[in-house]
């Protein structure tokens, strides 16, 4: 038998920590490299090369990729 649905008005428990607790991993531009040539390779081969415009990776080890600056109109409706 499926459980009711929880009480909208019960107190709620506090949320257990998630995976974005702890310390960042170490900067690994080689493994960083990687994971961005494999983002490039899967737009190629998805179709959406040229349609979907990425920055060059950063070179500090960062962990951001920015949107392309040159990339600022919206993109076709399909």
């Amino acid at each position: 038998m499926p459980q009711p649905p929880p009480d909208p008005n019960a107190p709620r428990k506090p949320p257990e920590p998630g995976p974005l607790s702890g310390t960042p991993p170490a900067p690994n531009p080689a493994a960083d490299q990687a994971t961005y040539d494999a983002l490039v390779k899967a737009l190629k081969d998805s179709g959406l090369d040229g349609k979907v415009m990425l920055p060059e990776p950063p070179k500090d080890g960062g962990t951001v990729l920015r949107l392309d600056p040159r990339s600022n109109k919206a993109a076709p409706k399909p």
